[in-house]
Order: C-alpha cells, then structure tokens, then sequence
C-alpha cells in the first residue's frame, strides 16, 4: 500500500490539531445561542466578539466591519447581490476579470441574466489584469469592481493598491476574494484600499463552514439572507460560534508561522520547477512564478491528459488536482488558463501541485523522481 500523500492543500487544507482541539473545548464546555440574554449565552457572545476582534486585528480594520459567513461563496455571493441590488439605483455596470472564482463569475452571469451589465477583464499570459483596460471599461454607471486576489489555479496575485486606486478615482466600490491569499500573505485591507474582503478557514487549516466578509464602515447592501438581523443585519443566521473560533484560531496560527511556511513553499516550488524542467519536455509553467503564491504550482504537459495523470499518482499515493476543485466532476478544460492564452494542447494536461503544512521535504523528492515517467506513460497512452 503506497503512502498517502496530500498535494491538494489550494482545493481544501486538512485540520490543524491545534485548532481542533480549540473547537473541542467550546463543544465540551460552552453552548448558547450568543444572541440570548442569559450567561450561556453571554459567554458564546463575548467568545464572538472576541473572534471579531482577532480578525480586526488581523485586517487592520475595526471589528464591527468584520462579517462572519458560512463560506467563501456566501461571502462573494453576499458582495456581489447585495451590492448590485442596493446601489441599482446608481448604475448597474459590474467588472470582473476572467480568472474569477466560479463563486464571483457565475454570481455575476447570474446579474447579468437579470439585467445587470457585466464587463469581464482580459488577462495576460501570466495571469495578470491589465490596468488600462480596467481604468477604460469604468463609466459613469459602474458600481462595483471584483478582482480576485490570488488566482486559485494559478497563484498569480494581482495588484490590488493600484486596483483600488483606479476604482475610487472614479467612486466605484472595490471587492477582492482573498481565499487563496490569506494567511500567506500578510493583509492590511486600509493599506490595500479594498472596501469588500471574502476570506475561509478551510483554506488555512480551521474548519470546513466558516469565512468571513470584511466591509468598509459605511458601505450598505441588501443582505442574502434575511432573518434575526445577527452579525449586524448583514447576515441572518445563528453565528457559528465552534466554526468561528476555529477559524481566528487557525488564522493566529498562521500569523505566527507564516515566514517559515513561505519559506519552505518557495523552496519545494524551486525544487519541483528546476528538476522537473530538466526532465520533461513540453511543459508549461503557468502563473506568475516569481511573484505568486509560493504553495500553487501549476504545470501543464503537452499531449497528456491530466485525468490519466492524476488516477496514475493516485495510484502512487499522491492527491494534486487539475485546478479548481469547486466543480465537482467537470472535466472542461480551465477556463483560466484559456483566458491566460495556454494552448489547447497544454491545457488538457494540466496538473495543480499544492502543498502544504504538513508535507515533508522526502515527498517532495518523490514527486519529482516519478512524475517524468508518469507523463511519458500518459503520453503515449493520451
């Protein structure tokens, strides 16, 4: 039986035993809705509050702008929606860019269905909007501008100041979805000049079923769900406060860490790029290599298949993906390297090779010594 090897870590990341024993302790011994008056509940709310204030800290903002969700598609579906219905009276232009999370894309195709006009943003070969177009497709009529921070597929970061300066130039309200980008980068959204933030535990470590939305004092919107005005009538529903606590558990954690895990991602990234392109030929590195996420690697194999690739690592005992892993099933070639201009020939040979926390640098070697004979076998068999 082949040792399992996780290289999954951009698609989901597994429990830190940290923040799993943070959650059992509240399981064990807190509960109460923290919207009550009584002393259970009093502690589930100043355990809330607390949480928001960690985040606070974390952002650089004030706590009250933190919005606790269920997830990162809740959040971006939250933004856009509720953007789109509360300022329709203002215009109803929205842009995003063509490297967006399915949760920002088919929000905005879902506008656009019902009479929002959606421009979507080109994108080069290494993942990067281009500015003058952005400052181009704003008019008078545009309310909101979404760009995704770091690509999920890719790692390409996009540069997010000079994005917002653009926006508030002309008035417009700025959104990033900063799933991939959080806790690997170090984020100060009054720095950045960001009015909207999506951001998930799932992705560092914490649970499964919580995220947040940072949103700038004074920015309005029709909530998605309508109910018991929690979270300060930006998001009915009984907090989940296990979830919640995870998660600015696992963001500490990272705030702690974040060097030393960078660090070592950049060096296997190094390691995987240099071996394997000294031993494969045909192949592509798609992102930014230098300045993106160091834990997303992205390669594509000419005249390979990348579901052929994948069943033969599994067989090895190793998880990577082909990208998003948010469309169960679909086996459509990448809507992102498309928009990135990757030939159709690379693209079905995709693999996203995502490390992570609890990774060892003897799985690393292993990957690069087998992965060379595996596309040579996928090759002749695509």
């Amino acid at each position: 039986m082949n040792e399992k090897i996780y290289l999954d870590n951009a698609a989901t990341t597994p429990l830190d035993p940290r923040v799993r024993e943070t959650m059992f302790e509240i399981y064990k011994s807190h509960w109460g809705n923290p919207s009550g008056v009584h002393r259970f509940s009093k502690t589930m709310a100043g355990l809330l509050e607390e949480a928001r204030e960690q985040f606070a800290g974390f952002l650089g903002c004030k706590p009250g702008e933190i919005i606790f969700t269920g997830s990162a598609t809740e959040s971006n579906n939250t933004v856009l929606k509720g953007i789109a219905r509360t300022l329709q009276y203002k215009g109803n232009h929205i842009i995003i860019s063509r490297i967006e999370h399915p949760s920002v894309a088919k929000t905005a195709g879902f506008l656009q269905k019902n009479g929002f006009d959606v421009t979507t943003l080109k994108a080069d070969r290494q993942g990067h909007i281009d500015l003058q177009e952005l400052k181009s497709q704003i008019r008078k009529e545009t309310i909101l501008v979404s760009i995704i921070f770091a690509n999920n597929e890719i790692g390409t970061v996009q540069p997010l100041k000079e994005i917002a300066k653009i926006c508030h130039q002309s008035g417009v309200l700025f959104h990033t979805d900063a799933v991939q980008a959080f806790g690997k980068r170090k984020i100060k959204v009054k720095e950045l000049g960001v009015d909207l933030l999506t951001a998930t535990a799932h992705k560092i470590y914490g649970p499964v079923g919580s995220a947040l939305l940072y949103c700038n004092s004074g920015i309005n919107f029709e909530p998605l769900l309508h109910g018991g005005g929690q979270e300060d009538g930006k998001r009915a529903s009984t907090e989940n406060i296990v979830a919640i606590s995870g998660f600015a558990r696992a963001a500490d954690i990272y705030e702690q860490e974040r060097d030393e895990e960078n660090a070592r991602y950049e060096k296997w990234k190094k390691e995987i790029i240099r071996t394997l392109d000294g031993k494969i030929p045909d192949m592509l590195v798609n992102g930014d290599v230098q300045k993106g996420l160091h834990n997303i690697i992205s390669l594509s194999f000419k005249g390979a298949d990348s579901q052929l690739l994948m069943m033969q690592l599994n067989r090895m005992g190793f998880a990577v993906s082909s990208g998003s892993a948010c469309s169960s099933g679909s086996v459509k070639p990448s809507g992102i390297l498309q928009a990135c201009g990757i030939p159709e020939s690379f693209i079905r040979g995709t693999l996203r090779i995502s490390p992570g926390r609890f990774n060892k640098d003897e799985e690393i070697e292993k990957l690069v010594r087998i992965l060379p004979d595996i596309v040579e076998k996928v090759r002749k068999l695509s």
